[in-house]
């Protein structure tokens, strides 16, 4: 649905990537959508959010 919908908005070049919390198989807000979200890309949570956060104990 938002493949279809950046195309015809003509924006899909724009994006990287895109997350649907429904692709990942959590409602929001889920700490695991951040986590797969940076994941696919390659980007590691603990370089960019302190240890003592909540998203950061989720991991």
């Amino acid at each position: 649905m938002t493949d279809r919908l950046l195309d015809e908005m003509e924006i899909t070049s724009l994006f990287e990537t895109v997350v649907m919390s429904i692709d990942h198989g959590h409602q929001k807000p889920n700490a695991k959508i951040l986590t797969d979200s940076l994941s696919e890309l390659d980007v590691l949570l603990t370089d960019h959010v302190p240890t003592t956060t909540p998203f950061a104990m989720a991991s």
